[in-house]
């Protein structure tokens, strides 16, 4: 677990929340802790240690009553709510980075980002209106691959499925994540994204 001062976040594991969704729990834990860190971490042993801004460390708290207040806050409802916002957020980055990240068909990588899904579909409409449509496409790593229009038309599919698979892969997760009721939960429907 990391408490970042500066930053105003609480992470754990895949997850960052705002420090202030658990900022009662950690007062009366931490009391007059706070001082001028820069953070709080969890050190290798367990405990919990105060970082400085000149990156010092000193132990504030042994591992036993830094688990139990690691459990403290992350079964916090405020903190699995904010740890819910914060991964749907993330899966929709991820969405969107995938969806533009390329596709493979054929045997090569295609790019997808809009421009190239704009090309794509221009592209198909010219095929369906011409029967000996073809076109020599270049693939995300530079080769030069002759479509036919029949292959044309396949690459737009592909590029549908890709962008299906995607969105359906977003929507699993942020339906698992919404629904999650712990911390696990929440870790448990990000890692689903690869």
């Amino acid at each position: 677990m990391r408490i970042d001062m500066h930053e105003s976040t609480i992470e754990q594991g895949a997850v960052r929340v705002p420090l202030a969704t658990v900022s009662a729990i950690l007062g009366s834990s931490l009391g007059g802790s706070w001082g001028t860190a820069r953070a709080f971490e969890t050190s290798p042993d367990g405990s919990l240690q105060r970082v400085e801004h000149s990156g010092s460390r000193s132990p504030i708290l042994p591992q036993p009553q830094a688990s139990a207040l690691a459990s403290q806050i992350v079964a916090a409802p405020a903190f699995i709510e904010a740890a819910k916002q914060s991964a749907v957020e993330r899966v929709r980055s991820w969405r969107t980075s995938r969806e533009a990240g390329g596709f493979e068909y054929a045997g090569n990588r295609f790019d997808s980002d809009q421009l190239s899904a704009m090309r794509i579909m221009g592209a198909a409409q010219m095929a369906m209106a011409q029967p000996t449509y073809s076109i020599v496409w270049t693939t995300q790593d530079n080769v030069s691959v002759a479509l036919d229009r029949a292959g044309m038309l396949a690459l737009f599919a592909a590029l549908g499925a890709h962008a299906s698979t995607v969105h359906d892969a977003a929507t699993a997760a942020k339906a698992s994540i919404r629904a999650a009721t712990s911390l696990a939960q929440v870790e448990a429907a990000l890692a689903t994204l690869s």
